[in-house]
């Protein structure tokens, strides 16, 4: 089971300072009673550290406050897991652990102080992004860059601030609880790694079982269509010797006396697929050829696919030049 709404759940965890004040947080369901999140949420002062037996409340998506305890906590590493046995988990939680040196993609869903409604109440926020496994490796924290919208600044603190205890996912895995907004980078939070703080046998105790990583790895981004288009490798740019396959298409379009879109005026407008790109089997890429018509862009249409049975291109629609050379 990925990241899903219905087991994010809120914590609150009184102050203890008489000023009737919350530390509120977010959470994450992952067994039957049994909520994760992180550790400094469940402090009831400043200076003090979550035990097992401290009080806490929790509400799941019906926003009924329920009550909880610590179970386990690990406050260097700033983990948390609550008892609350009302709560009932929807399916089993998979555990990941990062490997491989290229990003992958996060999400969690918490609720962070810049979500707060009109009414006082806090909205849950998808928050998403980019990680790589290497960075911050050593010191068993996740970097997550943030690709969801930013917050406003203010003074006072984090905007992120309640975002903390929500779990982070990298598709069907969890693989770390968010923590801290450390400032050291813009659009950046800071969470614990699953395969750091998951080897504790107290906290295998208290799930029944030590949790079962599974390696998770990244890949690179794939350029998107714009991204070709404008951005041709150098290498990609000669496309020659095609005028036996491109002979059943006529040099001009019917009705039109002007002449076809060129190779060279193909490639200024950034529009020409290149010839030899190294695409996985399957992958097809389309791009669409703009000819010239007395000094305006007029459709032309082409494509470029490597199917995955023979790995050989066809060109389905092309523009030739009188020359019959495409460049």
């Amino acid at each position: 089971m990925g990241l899903e709404e219905s087991p994010v759940v809120r914590t609150s965890v009184p102050l203890g300072d008489g000023t009737g004040r919350y530390r509120l947080g977010s959470g994450y369901l992952v067994a039957d009673g049994l909520v994760l999140t992180a550790a400094h949420i469940l402090a009831v002062g400043e200076g003090a550290v979550a035990s097992t037996g401290t009080m806490a409340e929790v509400a799941g998506p019906d926003g009924t406050w329920r009550q909880a305890s610590v179970a386990w906590a690990d406050a260097a590493r700033d983990v948390a897991v609550l008892a609350c046995p009302a709560l009932r988990a929807a399916g089993r939680v998979r555990w990941g652990r990062l490997a491989g040196p290229d990003p992958l993609d996060w999400g969690s869903v918490g609720f962070p102080a810049a979500s707060t409604a009109r009414d006082g109440g806090r909205q849950a926020e998808h928050a998403f992004g980019r990680t790589s496994p290497i960075s911050e490796r050593t010191a068993g924290t996740l970097a997550l860059t943030i690709e969801s919208r930013d917050p406003t600044r203010q003074q006072g603190g984090s905007p992120w601030a309640g975002l903390s205890g929500a779990a982070v996912f990298w598709g069907e895995h969890l693989a770390g609880v968010i923590t801290a907004d450390t400032g050291s980078y813009d659009k950046s939070l800071t969470a614990p790694r699953a395969d750091d703080f998951c080897a504790d046998p107290a906290l295998a105790a208290v799930l029944g079982g030590l949790p079962v990583l599974e390696q998770v790895t990244g890949r690179p981004r794939k350029p998107g269509l714009a991204d070709l288009r404008t951005t041709p490798r150098p290498r990609n740019t000669a496309f020659t010797g095609r005028t036996p396959m491109c002979s059943p298409w006529p040099s001009t379009r019917p009705g039109r006396s002007s002449p076809p879109v060129t190779a060279r005026a193909a490639r200024t407008y950034g529009a020409w697929p290149p010839a030899r790109s190294p695409r996985r089997d399957g992958e097809r890429l389309e791009v669409l050829l703009r000819g010239i018509d007395h000094g305006d862009l007029d459709l032309v249409g082409a494509g470029c696919r490597r199917g995955a049975a023979d790995r050989q291109r066809r060109l389905s629609a092309a523009a030739v030049s009188p020359s019959g050379r495409l460049v």
